[in-house]
């Protein structure tokens, strides 16, 4: 009898935590000022529309831009070819520039999903380089990536993670 009282203590405690935890873990705190929940994070849609070696900022780090209009003769230096693309309609581009690299063959990369948290857009990425053993043209480049991003997120900062030097980068809208 003691035994089976014990068990049914055990179950009634081990279940009393599960659901606690489960509280924890859900539970999500609000702004006193909106009632928004200030600790949901949100999958937000990218789309890589363009890519280019030579976008003209030699920068030791990364950089990123959002743009609400694309205009090519503005990031890409003269006399280099602009890719026939432009913004869709209803969506931000978001520039990441990862300033000068030594050879052809850099690029960047997302490596995760877009996040959107307490007004915060963020970008996890990953830099690829040119592969080992390949011939690349020896010549500075200065790679760019550029994303679109639906305006409709309400994002108010951006923030870039990776492996590039000097990342994180970010930038707030005004």
């Amino acid at each position: 009898m003691q035994n089976r009282m014990k068990q049914r203590l055990y179950y009634l405690a081990t279940g009393g935590l599960v659901l606690w935890l489960v509280g924890c873990q859900t539970h999500t705190q609000t702004d006193p000022q909106t009632g928004e929940s200030t600790s949901a994070v949100q999958t937000v849609p990218v789309s890589k529309l363009a890519e280019h070696q030579h976008c003209g900022y030699f920068g030791a780090t990364a950089r990123v831009d959002v743009l609400r209009e694309l205009d090519w003769k503005q990031v890409l230096p003269l006399g280099a070819t602009p890719p026939a693309i432009a913004l869709p309609k209803g969506e931000l581009g978001v520039m990441i520039y990862l300033g000068q690299r030594p050879t052809a063959g850099y690029r960047l990369k997302l490596a995760g999903d877009a996040t959107l948290a307490q007004g915060k857009l963020t970008l996890s990425t990953e830099e690829e380089g040119p592969p080992p053993n390949v011939f690349v043209a020896q010549v500075l480049t200065s790679p760019c990536v550029l994303y679109s991003v639906p305006e409709k997120t309400g994002f108010n900062r951006v923030e870039i993670k990776g492996n590039s030097k000097g990342l994180p980068a970010g930038i707030a809208l005004e």
